[in-house]
């Protein structure tokens, strides 16, 4: 069976798929709601080649079990791929982050500004390492 990788992410208001190893099966990647004014093509670009990395490290682990290599080099090549995907997230959330907090700054409704804290508080709690 072909394990292929489909990221998707939100830009804007819509969601861009972006297939990879041109597989018939997907792993959906959901990762966060990026504020298209925030992200330049430059850092989509720098992501998009990240995630290509992770792919490779991803298939690379595949081919690694297959031919039997040491579980040692196993999990070196894993916890590339891990690292890899941690910093993507670091970067997605910083970038959230920035568009929210200035978002929350603007907003002269109390309430308003209470519930998109609570948001934000939420968020870090599901996605921070802390």
């Amino acid at each position: 069976m072909d394990s292929g990788l489909l990221v998707a992410c939100r830009f804007g208001s819509g969601w861009v798929q972006s297939p990879y190893s041109g597989s018939k099966t997907a792993l959906m990647l959901p990762i966060f709601h990026l504020p298209s004014a925030m992200l330049s093509d430059e850092d989509k670009k720098k992501m998009t080649n990240r995630l290509r990395r992770v792919v490779g490290q991803v298939e690379a682990v595949g081919r690694m079990i297959e031919a039997d290599n040491e579980c040692v080099d196993i999990l070196m090549q894993l916890s590339a791929a891990t690292g890899a995907l941690g910093k993507i997230g670091e970067i997605v959330l910083e970038d959230h982050l920035k568009a929210s907090i200035t978002k929350t700054l603007n907003n002269r409704d109390p309430a308003d500004r209470q519930a998109e804290i609570e948001e934000l508080i939420a968020l870090l709690r599901k996605y921070a390492d802390v």
